[in-house]
């Protein structure tokens, strides 16, 4: 199972400082959510820069995944 904190890191090494993570999860069968937030909101550009350091530093052909990258919002509530 790949670990959160792993995540974790790649998703700190995409945010500049006006952004941070709202929350990170890897479920069983290797789902991983990630949400984001920013000072003044989060582009889908951002999102898709934030899936693309997951992807690009994990290995599919060791660990099969599941990656959601979103931003917090209606449907995505802070906690």
């Amino acid at each position: 199972m790949i670990k959160q904190e792993l995540i974790e890191n790649l998703v700190s090494e995409a945010l500049t400082d006006e952004y941070f993570i709202v929350q990170v999860t890897v479920k069983k069968g290797n789902i991983i959510d990630v949400v984001i937030d920013g000072d003044n909101g989060v582009s889908i550009q951002k999102c898709v820069d934030v899936s693309r350091q997951i992807e690009q530093n994990l290995d599919r052909e060791t660990e099969d995944f599941e990656l959601t990258v979103s931003s917090a919002g209606l449907s995505n509530p802070f906690l």
